[in-house]
């Protein structure tokens, strides 16, 4: 499995070697063109075979025919879907030394099954092998070409995604013969919005590919949604650039119309907020990041709307309704921007219909029948709790314990982790709740049944009337803790349960586990808990350091002053996610998409503690991977 860790410098090794021309200067050797014939092979014929007949055959056979008549049994095997007559073939293969055409065929089939299986790491194994790197090279071009289009797909699938497009970008380019290029476009396309916006900033630096750059470049500006006049600007700029770009003549729909979107979005807004009362913090912090990002956008020269404030605190429940449609009447507005309390949010859902597009800064996830020109946005615990459960199926866990407080809230997220955790096909082992008055080490004993294996052997000394030299162990079915906690109890839970022998056990916790602000000596105790979180609370950005420079938002309230800000960068942009299914902008607070239902979903990134600071780590890698099989 050690090889598998060095995956990407080796695949790109050999990567290289057909993007600068298909040749080897340090060989004689030469590689077929796509037009020329393989190394012949006497090809085998399956119609009247079976998959025991082959295996009969082959027994008589010398090499290659008789490996080659065990690849052609595998094929069957595998579109029998026999799994076990698959596995004992890969067992009585021996593949070195085959021709290159044979190899590529044993190539194929064989990490095509590992993926099917999940078995990445088995997969990438085989695709990196010496065996592999010195045979890829005498293939032709055209099994080289499927060769390389299954390692773009695995690629993909353990979370590489620059290789995956980068590999994608070169199968373009020598497509063979009734491959479709427009699938290979999406899927190089696809690829590219999955690497950060900083990693296509590196790439565009370091390739020498104009091709590549050219993708790297559109990719970065498609990803940059701070405002939507200035994405126009970088786009013509862009088209101005790369005239010849193959990327001009297939841009993506969100794209080719955003010049649109930008010319028909609303000119007068109303932002309802609380401003003072129980929520003013809230409500202020969301108007604190929504006015600096109008303020940004004033200050690059773009058109900005007429925005109407309106302070939600003094106005009832029974009222809203009536007020809401005033406010609308009197300012002719064209869009409205909140309201943030749920109460005021259910109101408006209970509509038959609004006047005019609205979106909401809440959402009501039990609720799905909602008025068309209602959108929801808000920092939903749900998409936490999503990117949690998707992460640990990816890492290949089963059993999982569930660590929340026992309140309404931490019901609520213990029950959407039970039910987000076994609509996967996970298992949940436990949940554990505490409230401020439980002793932590009571609660995770007992999760752990520390305490049955203290009591067994308190028996043993009953029994044997002797004392017994006794460690107590944890139970040992538990693959993945997902925790649900603030800093102050997860500062007390992590330690408690490296004390009662879980400190190996993955800890996967949502945002609230971080506070926002680095603490490095109150939260050494954390190390090695993954987090989810919004981007803002790991980046310093311009507009993060103007907010900071002009007021002081407590931490508990940043993530709402990015929500602010995306509010106001998302308003124009509504149209543009509804009329294009999937499509993502890139904001402070996540990945935002569309869902059917008109609820604005975000897809958060991931932070890991170590030496008490959060530092950024990538989508599941492959080394996470390889430690679960």
């Amino acid at each position: 499995m050690k090889n598998a860790l060095h995956v990407p410098f080796i695949l790109g090794a050999i990567f290289s070697l057909f993007i600068t021309g298909c040749s080897s200067t340090s060989t004689t050797h030469t590689i077929p063109t796509i037009d020329s014939p393989p190394i012949k092979s006497k090809r085998v014929t399956t119609k009247e075979h079976s998959v025991k007949q082959l295996i009969i055959d082959a027994e008589n056979k010398s090499s290659p025919m008789r490996e080659e008549l065990l690849i052609e049994a595998m094929k069957m095997s595998k579109a029998e879907n026999n799994v076990s007559q698959f596995k004992y073939l890969i067992s009585i293969i021996t593949p070195d030394g085959l021709p290159p055409e044979i190899f590529g065929d044993y190539l194929l089939v064989v990490s095509q099954f590992y993926i099917d299986e999940n078995n990445l790491a088995a997969a990438t194994d085989l695709l990196e092998g010496e065996e592999t790197v010195e045979q890829i090279r005498y293939m032709s071009r055209n099994k080289t070409w499927q060769v390389y289009s299954i390692r773009a797909k695995l690629f993909t699938l353990i979370g590489d995604h620059a290789s995956s497009a980068r590999v994608r970008s070169w199968l373009i380019r020598k497509i063979p013969e009734g491959e479709s290029v427009e699938e290979q476009y999406q899927a190089l396309w696809q690829s590219l919005l999955n690497v950060s916006l900083d990693e296509l900033n590196q790439l565009q630096q370091k390739t020498d590919d104009n091709i590549l750059q050219g993708w790297y470049s559109l990719a970065a500006l498609t990803k940059d949604s701070s405002d939507i006049d200035q994405q126009v600007k970088l786009l013509n700029e862009w088209l101005s650039k790369w005239p010849d770009h193959p990327g001009k003549k297939r841009l993506p729909n969100r794209l080719q119309l955003l010049q649109s979107f930008a010319a028909s979005r609303p000119q007068k807004l109303i932002l309802f907020l609380p401003l003072e009362g129980e929520l003013k913090s809230a409500g202020r912090a969301i108007q604190e990041g929504f006015f600096a990002a109008f303020y940004q956008s004033l200050h690059l020269g773009n058109p900005t709307p007429k925005i109407t404030v309106i302070d939600t605190s003094s106005i009832s429940d029974a009222n809203f309704l009536q007020s809401y449609i005033a406010a609308i009447q009197a300012n002719s507005a064209e869009l409205v921007i909140g309201p943030l309390e749920k109460e005021k949010v259910k109101i408006l859902m209970d509509q038959p219909s609004l006047p005019i597009p609205t979106l909401a800064l809440n959402t009501i996830p039990e609720v799905t029948n909602t008025p068309e020109q209602l959108y929801q946005f808000g920092l939903a615990v749900e998409d936490e709790i999503a990117e949690l459960v998707n992460r640990a199926k990816l890492a290949n866990y089963k059993q999982a314990l569930i660590i929340t407080p026992e309140t309404p809230w931490g019901n609520r997220v213990a029950v959407s982790l039970r039910d987000q955790w076994t609509s996967l096909g996970g298992q949940i082992i436990g949940i554990s709740g505490f409230n401020e008055a439980n002793n932590f080490s009571t609660m995770i004993q007992s999760a752990l049944n520390i305490t049955e294996s203290e009591q067994r052997a308190k028996k043993i000394k009953t029994v044997t009337s002797r004392d017994v030299e006794f460690t107590p162990r944890r139970r040992q079915d538990i693959d993945v803790i997902f925790l649900a906690v603030n800093p102050q109890q997860a500062r007390q839970i992590k330690p408690t349960l490296a004390f009662h022998y879980a400190g190996d056990i993955p800890v996967f916790a949502i945002s609230r586990v971080y506070s926002g602000v680095a603490e490095p000596e109150k939260d050494q105790d954390l190390n090695g808990i993954m987090f989810t979180d919004i981007p803002w609370n790991f980046e310093n950005s311009e507009i993060k350091k103007t907010i900071q420079k002009a007021t002081y938002t407590p931490p508990a309230y940043q993530r709402l002053t990015a929500l602010g800000i995306d509010a106001f960068r998302l308003y124009p942009r509504l149209k543009q996610l509804e009329t294009i299914p999937n499509t993502k902008l890139y904001g402070k607070t996540g990945s935002l998409q569309l869902s059917n239902n008109r609820v604005i979903h975000r897809e958060q990134i991931w932070g890991m503690f170590s030496k008490g600071k959060p530092t950024l780590i990538p989508s599941l890698t492959k080394n996470e991977i390889d430690s679960q099989i």
